[in-house]
């Protein structure tokens, strides 16, 4: 019996890291932040698929694609290099944090690493903003760009922001606003992302439920 091993599937991981790498500080360059891309490879065309975030305010009403044209373009031909062969963007804007756990938990890290920030003054003062335009279902035809309704939304943190109170034998706090049960949601989506201050790491653990209409 004759095996043989083609490392093709490992290159294409690691390319797809490198990539996303890539997309990722382009995009905060741009004043926004990035899901998890997905790649669709033919012989002829890369497709990338992502969602992206505008965290400028002062941007966030403006047309992205129009701002950040020749720097998409310049991306892009960046990338071709990368895949021999020509690669195409397939971005979709999001209107809320809140639709995406990769961005929602790469926005909370990047808060926790600010010093003034506790967890109790990021949930109070940023997501109750954000759950109180999507998690109800009249505020879905004004807000939700998406064909679902988010029910829930869960957030764990796990070790100690600067600013968080030392409780002993307690290092983890946790949120949740609506419902993550199977009977309300279709659908439930899971991130975490961990960074590191001087009390040591700290991961924020986001998970967002969806129900299709």
């Amino acid at each position: 019996t004759t095996y043989e091993f083609k490392p093709i599937t490992l290159c294409n991981k690691i390319l797809n890291k490198n990539v996303y790498k890539i997309l990722e500080y382009s995009f905060f360059e741009m004043s926004s932040v990035i899901s998890t891309p997905n790649f669709y490879v033919t012989p002829n065309m890369v497709i990338i698929n992502l969602f992206y975030f505008v965290i400028n305010k002062k941007l966030f009403a403006s047309n992205f694609l129009d701002l950040n044209l020749n720097k998409l373009e310049g991306l892009s031909n960046k990338l071709s290099k990368y895949f021999n062969r020509p690669v195409k963007l397939d971005l979709t804007q999001l209107y809320s944090v809140s639709n995406n756990t990769q961005i929602l938990a790469h926005i909370l890290g990047k808060l926790g690493l600010l010093r003034r920030n506790s967890f109790s003054r990021i949930i109070n003062r940023f997501l109750k903003y954000q759950s109180n335009k999507i998690l109800f279902r009249k505020n879905q035809n004004k807000y939700n760009k998406l064909f679902t309704v988010l029910t829930g939304v869960n957030i764990n943190l796990g070790g100690r922001l600067m600013r968080g109170k030392i409780i002993p034998r307690r290092t983890t706090n946790k949120i949740q606003y609506g419902s993550l049960a199977r009977s309300k949601s279709n659908y439930i989506t899971n991130s975490r992302t961990t960074m590191k201050n001087k009390r040591g790491s700290f991961s924020f653990t986001v998970s967002i439920g969806h129900k299709f209409f």
